[in-house]
């Protein structure tokens, strides 16, 4: 049975698709621009390292086109509530708040809202390096309880450094409860 209270459906996505850039200023050696797209990333930019034909810099989690639809990595793709689920793989989310070090994109599902931040901070030893740190949240609308599954893409591929060797890449997830 399904605990739905009402059809799953997206309530009034934003009109337009909009594209924020963090880490747009001195302050920052990378930066990132994300899309209200799936709420996903467009691209990460090394704005000190050169690409790897050495001309312009090293821009990396680019989408990829996956028959006509671009796929925008940690973009979130379908959202379940009991047995309902909805495609938001192509839908623009809204904006909330955004500054050259953090946004939050919001998507209102009737029965659920979402948000997710994206926040660029330097890491715990200075000149170590960035981190960009993706948080998710779920605020359950009704006055029952909900269980809701997200389907989000993975990163895509940087372009490979070395032909001799295969490049390392890390992801991971938190889920405190």
């Amino acid at each position: 049975t399904s605990t739905m209270v009402a059809p799953l459906h997206v309530v009034k996505p934003a009109t337009q698709p909009t594209t924020v850039t963090l880490g747009n200023n001195d302050k920052f050696q990378i930066s990132a621009e994300l899309s209200s797209i799936g709420a996903g990333i467009d691209s990460v930019t090394l704005k000190k390292f050169a690409d790897v034909n050495g001309k312009g810099p090293y821009v990396f989690q680019k989408p990829y086109d996956d028959s006509g639809k671009l796929t925008r990595a940690l973009a979130a793709r379908s959202v379940k509530i009991g047995d309902d689920q909805v495609d938001v793989s192509n839908v623009p989310w809204h904006l909330v708040s955004s500054d050259a070090q953090s946004a939050t994109f919001m998507l209102d599902l009737g029965v659920v809202r979402l948000r997710k931040t994206f926040a660029l901070t330097p890491t715990a030893s200075p000149g170590e390096g960035f981190e960009m740190t993706v948080s998710q949240e779920i605020e359950n609308l009704t006055t029952k309880p909900v269980k809701v599954q997200l389907g989000t893409l993975g990163p895509t591929a940087p372009p490979r450094e070395s032909e001799r060797s295969s490049d390392l890449q890390v992801m991971s997830a938190y889920d405190d409860g």
